[in-house]
């Protein structure tokens, strides 16, 4: 049986806890009904017929770390269709809803990127960082791209947005160090943003080596494509407008935002060193806390 398959395979701990988190829930409901259900839904992920696309790319990290960016700059490639909202849908799944609803993510994603004449899709939700063993179980011939920003930025940027510098803190370690085990896996590249405004084009071709596409420089000129991903809703945040603003414009350097900031509030500066300096090192962002 598939189930029992699945269950005594090597999937990743975290997969595993899922689906025998969900198996039990059925189990003891005495739901045959949602039991084949499930049965089927993990054929499907296994089925390179229904996915269509068997080879997408993943743009995640922490929020406020120009994964819209990215995504904008990937679905300028030829061969590359972007997904334009961020789905969530490794977020959503719960017991009571197996992940059928992926599933048909999947199959619309598909059918949209081969109508468009592309060959992949490429999917960006900052916080599916938190669920690369799920992702790699569905696709696992997938590319991730794990965008990294200058800590003390995206603190800022977060307490723009939410009036909580310790939380953009937390947020920016947290994410990262989900995805920090990840980072010498070969379906996973690190991208830093500083390493994008310096060298776009050295950088875009290291993107491209990875993913297996030939770069092209139409990709830098993602801003002459229109796009109205995030603010066509007319009750838009303006966070959402300033992401939509973002990728349509040329690529500019946004970084050290943080100097003008920190220099105003010393005691932010210390609760930074404190809690995040030494991942800042780690990720490769300072060699010192001298700053």
């Amino acid at each position: 049986m598939f189930i029992k398959a699945a269950i005594k395979s090597t999937l990743p701990p975290k997969v595993l806890n899922f689906l025998a988190k969900v198996l039990n829930f059925l189990v003891l409901k005495k739901n045959q009904a949602l039991l084949l259900a499930f049965k089927n839904t993990l054929e499907l992920i296994g089925n390179k017929e229904i996915k269509l696309v068997d080879y997408p790319i993943f743009i995640v990290g922490c929020g406020h770390s120009v994964t819209s960016l990215m995504l904008a700059i990937l679905d300028h490639h030829p061969s590359i269709y972007g997904i334009d909202y961020e789905s969530n849908i490794f977020l959503k799944v719960r017991p009571l809803a197996p992940p059928l609803g992926i599933i048909k993510s999947f199959q619309k994603w598909g059918r949209s990127c081969l109508e468009a004449n592309k060959k992949r899709w490429g999917e960006k939700t900052p916080r599916h960082i938190l669920h690369l063993p799920e992702i790699f179980f569905c696709y696992p011939n997938c590319r991730v791209i794990i965008m990294l920003r200058d800590g003390r930025d995206v603190a800022f940027s977060i307490k723009d947005r939410t009036g909580s510098f310790e939380q953009g803190i937390s947020g920016w370690v947290n994410d990262n160090l989900a995805g920090f085990p990840y980072w010498d896996d070969s379906r996973v590249k690190v991208i830093k943003y500083k390493n994008l405004v310096k060298n776009p084009q050295t950088t875009l071709q290291e993107v491209c080596d990875f993913i297996g596409e030939e770069y092209t420089q139409e990709m830098l000129k993602y801003n002459e494509k229109p796009r109205d991903w995030y603010a066509s809703n007319t009750n838009a945040r303006s966070h959402e407008k300033y992401r939509n603003w973002q990728i349509n414009q040329p690529l500019f350097n946004g970084r050290n935002k943080w100097k003008r900031k920190i220099n105003e509030n010393e005691e932010e500066k210390q609760i930074f060193k404190e809690k995040a300096q030494k991942y800042m090192i780690e990720f490769g962002y300072q060699i010192d806390d001298n700053w």
